[in-house]
């Protein structure tokens, strides 16, 4: 978009024209927001390390576009179909579990359920705090309770770790990761989930795509039909909002 670009050049007429330019080479708002929230880090990162003076901040009078996100809960139907569903495939039961234990956990989004450690069990109840509200609300934490029911503990009694030196839940993570190669293990994680969801998605006949999204949204969707409160479905599932 402009050659040679220094970082005295981001101002909020220059991201304007950036976003314009996006949206006639054919962005969508969704991947417009994620290009602006890349640059608005380095321009965070420039003021941190004094390279920027905090008052030429350009994303004062510049609003990044957000996207609207498509719910994705499945029908009644469908998803009794998938509560019913077991395979003597080990990896599409491993999929199976971990999509109904994210059903089962409040729609516990996946990175969450690969942070999970046994402490975060307490009698009868899972208490964690997500990972994405960790780096954003320091000051605001709120744990997350999870009532566990006879499913969920089925289920984290078949995929539990069994090394004593990994101090995760799930084999999913292990100790001593760089931050780069926990992400890549989480993308990858759920990547996986998603591959043997859809090859079960076509086994059922289910129309619409049960990726790991779907578990969160399904979780949400249900509590709405069955008359639970916005508030009460807001704090089960840690939004703030």
């Amino acid at each position: 978009f402009k050659k040679n670009l220094t970082i005295y050049d981001i101002t909020p007429e220059f991201l304007q024209s950036y976003e314009n330019h996006m949206t006639k080479a054919g962005k969508s708002t969704s991947s417009i927001g994620i290009y602006m929230r890349q640059l608005r880090a380095i321009i965070n990162q420039a003021i941190e390390n004094n390279m920027l003076s905090a008052d030429k901040y350009p994303f004062k009078k510049y609003q990044i576009p957000a996207g609207r996100n498509i719910k994705k809960a499945l029908p009644s139907d469908d998803l009794q179909k998938l509560l019913d569903y077991t395979s003597k495939e080990a990896a599409k039961q491993k999929a199976i579990d971990f999509w109904i234990f994210s059903y089962l956990c409040n729609g516990i989004n996946f990175t969450d359920i690969a942070h999970l450690k046994p402490e975060n069990l307490d009698g009868n109840y899972i208490n964690f705090y997500r990972e994405k509200t960790k780096r954003t609300k320091k000051k605001d934490l709120r744990p997350i309770k999870v009532g566990l029911n006879p499913r969920v503990m089925e289920i984290i009694n078949r995929q539990k770790n069994t090394d004593p030196e990994n101090p995760y839940l799930f084999p999913i993570l292990e100790a001593g990761l760089s931050p780069v190669t926990v992400k890549h293990r989480c993308q990858r994680f759920i990547k996986w989930v998603n591959k043997h969801m859809e090859e079960i998605r076509i086994e059922k006949e289910i129309g619409m795509k049960i990726g790991t999204y779907a578990a969160r949204h399904s979780f949400s969707t249900v509590l709405k039909r069955k008359g639970a409160s916005t508030s009460f479905i807001k704090e089960s599932l840690g939004h703030s909002s």
